[in-house]
């Protein structure tokens, strides 16, 4: 009933007539089918390529067709603008606008006079027109420019977690000039949070309406909860961050156990993992042959069911036979590791 609306999606254009058709336009609600505002028009310039044009109803004259754009996969936005007073609307269409940024000037316009303005926009209405080949995808209605046009449309994002590492998976509906996506990860931790760090990169698919799928793998990670969210970046350099998920790295089996350690054998530094039966007081010491303590690797309470992991570091030591030994709720394992200078 007032201000902008905008209509924003891709449409894969492959065919167009020269006479020009119209393909898409709002309406009022309820839908009437014959109030065709902001009335969306294609035609082939008689080259192959394709020219857009906007006129405000079915009735106003029809605005000057755009400079030409490869067939393709192309960008469109459309906006119709309720102004109070009579017939003062304005329809506006961007082809393949930049998308960061204030709304930039559009490519069309157009707001005759003589045009009855609707008494509301409440629809949005996509014709099947003869001549026209094209699948439409990324269809996207909003109230602001930011809302409207978005370069990605992710479907689902997901985070699963194993023992030492995590796998994320995602999928898009649509893209559009995608260089790719930064993976970035936060610890999650009791008393404090850190903050974001990068972890990788997946090359995106550039511009598309056909769903892709994309994963990545986090590995060899300590225990904890960590975080993870997707920076889609475009060829522009501009970026859109998606929403984290949270996972939890660790979880084991509620028994005690003493992992070997890896690698092994080690020079100077080797990593120890531990699972401990119930939650408790454990310790974690590393033993010469002789029987001397030489380090103790973790002392503190434990808690069942997560999977610690400690670092033993041997720069200092001679090369030998060292044992480590894991002791918690009255029972102790031990397993015997290799330093080779």
């Amino acid at each position: 009933y007032s201000g902008k609306v905008y209509l924003s999606f891709l449409i894969d254009l492959s065919a167009a007539p020269t006479t020009g058709v119209a393909f898409a336009h709002f309406d009022e609600d309820p839908i009437d089918g014959n109030s065709f505002n902001a009335d969306l028009h294609v035609r082939d310039d008689g080259t192959g390529d394709a020219q857009f044009a906007i006129r405000k109803t079915f009735n106003s004259v029809l605005s000057n067709y755009s400079s030409s754009t490869a067939m393709g996969t192309i960008l469109l936005v459309v906006s119709y603008e309720v102004v109070a007073g009579g017939s003062n609307d304005t329809v506006r269409v961007w082809v393949n606008p930049n998308l960061p940024g204030a709304e930039p000037p559009p490519t069309i316009q157009s707001d005759d006079p003589l045009a009855t303005d609707p008494a509301n926009i409440g629809s949005v209405v996509f014709v099947a027109s003869s001549g026209v080949s094209a699948t439409i995808a990324g269809i996207r209605v909003a109230t602001s420019w930011d809302e409207a046009p978005l370069p990605v449309q992710l479907a689902n994002f997901a985070a699963t977690s194993s023992r030492s590492g995590v796998e994320l998976r995602w999928s898009t509906a649509t893209e559009l000039n995608n260089y790719g996506f930064e993976i970035e990860r936060r610890s999650v931790g009791a008393e404090e949070q850190e903050g974001w760090a990068r972890v990788g990169f997946v090359q995106g698919a550039g511009t598309t309406t056909d769903p892709r799928e994309y994963s990545f793998v986090d590995s060899d990670l300590w225990p904890g909860r960590y975080a993870y969210r997707i920076k889609q970046i475009d060829f522009s350099g501009a970026y859109t961050y998606y929403s984290a998920a949270e996972v939890e790295v660790g979880l084991a089996p509620q028994e005690l156990a003493l992992e070997p350690n890896y690698p092994n054998p080690f020079n100077p530094t080797t990593n120890i993992s531990f699972t401990v039966p119930e939650d408790g007081r454990a310790v974690l010491r590393v033993y010469n042959m002789l029987g001397q303590e030489v380090a103790v690797l973790f002392e503190g309470e434990a808690v069942a069911g997560r999977l610690y992991r400690a670092t033993f570091d041997a720069s200092a030591l001679p090369t030998g036979v060292y044992v480590s030994r894991l002791e918690s709720g009255g029972q102790s394992v031990m397993r015997k590791m290799l330093f080779v200078k």
